[in-house]
């Protein structure tokens, strides 16, 4: 079986395969008759004109003349490194004139275009070809046009996979910095969303957004839309980090080229708001909601349910930051307004009057509190029936407030009603801990990843209502937590929930804690660690680095300190990381230690037929290749190959269909991350083109 924690060391391969790159530079000399000579780095723009600004360089080329002139091969490269031409050029201004075999590659480093040339002029010999080696269809035009039916009739998944393969076409036909390929990556993010393929839109969003900045100058209407559309997925799929730096990218341009503001603006920062909140920054999730509330307020017709999203979400921030008075005041007063415009009887009244139940409850006024959720509970009642969600949502409230009013038979008569409803439908919503959290090992096994942060979130809510924040059940919670937000690539907010349950275990004696309890200080440490070694990747901050040394070093002395139960996969996640962090550090002798420990225990724990043998195979031979030990990673790529052909054969075909899907994904990473290696060094070591 494929287990949870071998994800670690796919996500660390992932980022140490695609580390920070500057821009390189040469000498760029001319001589005294303003002739350049000898060899060049020139920057290049989105439209491949020169650039002295990095910030605006998406290419590079290095070159070399000779009196002026270019000699030897030429080579162009996109900004992350990887090869874009390869070719010789007779001339590069005022265009450039090709001779001889050229090549052009993807951003990916898959060849797109072979083309021969004499005196600048072409053979007529061209292949265009897509990523998969197949040849490309010039006739891509019709897959746009056939798209575009399918938009039109409403079948948008058909649409968007129909201008997937449009844009597979024009970008080996046109390039993907080019305004055929921003414009059918849009078309793919809105066809994507309206089909509820959330992760497409995103692909697709993210695509558009890095092309328009390329080939766009600002002020530009279209990538600002873009930003606020992408900030609000991110959003969506709680990716709050990513949420934030995208939504404030809007902002900053918005300030610097638009006086009288976007015309999203003022959704941007009701969304940014809201995420603000999420993030725990209340100060700041205050001000641009007030910000917002001003403008909606000042044109109610014109924001009509922006205006409803503001009430409601200034209403939940002020129960978040404990101000339970000024969020009563403001929804009481916000309240008559909804009432007399939508009705008791409409959803918005309804969900407000939940809302104040639950502020009047934070301030201590049960009774009050207790009044208008049975109101509520009336009215949901008639509006959606006494199966609904909504309904067995309601029960919850009113069963944890009879808890509360030391009324427990009639809180275990909500409970159990409440169950019953959840438990005939599959919405997974229920209020008592035990099945919470047998429900998020449930919708675990099963890989429905909404269900389960939809499920832990509920379990911590109840976990602190229950036990309180400083509990140890609470800071069982927060690993879980933590760890579902590390494989969703939010170091920061995995780093902020891991230290806060490790801060828990902090106050308890070590020798009254059993195993278990140990275990899960140790994959704090381990997950904090892991967290700031990701950051440290993506920042290159050397105190993020020192703070990762610090808790891969307390994880393992927390595993070694207790004989545990099955959790050699976790202990040696943690000598890899040991590993990683020395080889991060440059002490190469160090890290070899570890990477051959741990290499030697797991093939005697498991085997070599065993997946995580095969993991490491693959991150010893990324890190050989980080060191440029060409043939050493290429014998390590080359027996971990050899090893999941073995699995393939041998193993896969016993899987369940959700643990060959985690394998193919898996799969899919690390041969991506071979195949660049492949592409990028075949010609300095022998047998590696085969």
């Amino acid at each position: 079986m494929i287990t949870r924690t071998c994800i670690f060391l796919l996500i660390i391969l992932q980022y140490l395969a695609a580390p920070a790159q500057p821009l390189p530079t040469r000498p760029n000399k001319t001589d005294h008759q303003q002739n350049k000579q000898g060899e060049w780095c020139i920057w290049m723009d989105g439209l491949w004109q020169p650039t002295a600004d990095s910030t605006h360089a998406a290419y590079y080329r290095i070159i070399t003349y000779k009196n002026d002139k270019p000699i030897g091969v030429t080579t162009d490269f996109f900004r992350n490194g990887q090869k874009q031409f390869e070719g010789l050029l007779v001339e590069d201004r005022p265009k450039d004139m090709y001779e001889g075999v050229c090549k052009w590659y993807y951003h990916t480093g898959e060849v797109r275009v072979i083309e021969s040339f004499k005196g600048g002029e072409s053979n007529g010999d061209q292949k265009v070809l897509l990523r998969s080696g197949k040849a490309a269809d010039e006739n891509w035009i019709e897959y746009y046009k056939l798209g575009l039916v399918l938009y039109d009739q409403q079948k948008y998944a058909e649409a968007a996979n129909t201008f997937v393969n449009a844009i597979e076409n024009v970008e080996a036909f046109l390039g993907r910095e080019t305004e055929e390929y921003a414009d059918l990556a849009d078309y793919i993010a809105i066809a994507s969303s309206l089909s509820e393929n959330y992760t497409k839109a995103i692909h697709y969003e993210e695509e558009y957004v890095t092309v328009r900045k390329l080939i766009h100058q600002q002020p530009d209407t279209l990538l600002l839309s873009a930003l606020a559309t992408l900030g609000a997925h991110y959003k969506f799929q709680n990716n709050w980090s990513l949420a934030k730096s995208t939504l404030n990218e809007f902002l900053e341009l918005n300030a610097q080229y638009f006086k009288d503001n976007h015309t999203e603006y003022p959704e941007v920062i009701q969304t940014l708001g809201t995420v603000c909140e999420a993030l725990h920054e209340y100060d700041d999730a205050l001000v641009y909601l007030t910000e917002a509330s001003k403008i909606f307020s000042a044109d109610p017709d014109e924001y009509e349910y922006p205006l409803l999203s503001n009430i409601f979400s200034l209403s939940g921030l002020y129960f978040s930051m404990g101000e339970m008075a000024k969020g009563e005041q403001f929804l009481s007063e916000k309240i008559k307004f909804i009432k007399k415009k939508y009705g008791v009887k409409s959803e918005y009244y309804i969900g407000a009057l939940g809302l104040l139940a639950r502020l009047h409850y934070g301030e201590g006024q049960l009774k009050i509190a207790e009044q208008e959720w049975l109101e509520q509970l009336n009215l949901i009642k008639s509006f959606n029936g006494e199966q609904s969600q909504e309904y067995a949502s309601t029960l919850g409230s009113l069963a944890e407030l009879n808890v509360v009013l030391g009324d427990i038979p009639q809180a275990d008569r909500y409970i159990q009603q409440a169950r019953k409803i959840f438990e005939s439908g599959d919405s997974g919503e229920v209020f008592y801990l035990a099945f919470l959290e047998k429900l998020s090992v449930i919708y675990g096994l099963m890989g429905n990843k909404k269900g389960l942060q939809e499920t832990i979130l509920k379990q911590k809510e109840l976990t602190i209502k229950l036990f309180g924040k400083t509990s140890i059940e609470y800071a069982k919670v927060l690993l879980v937590m933590a760890q579902e937000v590390f494989f969703e690539k939010k170091w920061e907010a995995s780093i902020s929930l891991a230290q806060e349950g490790a801060s828990i275990y902090s106050k308890y004696q070590f020798d009254v804690l059993d195993d278990k309890q140990h275990q899960t200080i140790a994959l704090l440490h381990q997950t904090i660690s892991t967290s700031y070694l990701m950051l440290y990747y993506s920042k290159l901050q050397s105190d993020q680095l020192k703070l990762a040394h610090h808790h891969a070093e307390k994880s393992i002395k927390l595993f070694e300190s207790r004989s545990f139960q099955a959790t050699n996969v976790m202990i040696n996640d943690s000598y890899i990381l040991m590993g990683m962090v020395y080889e991060a550090e440059l002490d190469q002798k160090k890290a070899d230690q570890y990477f051959d420990f741990v290499l030697n225990k797991v093939k005697k724990e498991v085997g070599e037929n065993n997946f995580q043998w095969i993991d490491l195979l693959f991150v010893i031979a990324r890190k050989s290749e980080m060191r440029e030990d060409y043939k050493k990673s290429f014998a390590y790529y080359q027996k971990a190959i050899a090893q999941q052909r073995h699995y393939v054969q041998h193993v896969f075909p016993y899987l369940s269909e959700k643990e060959k899907e985690q394998f193919n994904e898996r799969n899919k990473q690390v041969l991506q991350t071979f195949y660049g290696f492949a592409a990028q060094y075949h010609a300095q070591v022998p047998g590696l083109a085969e």
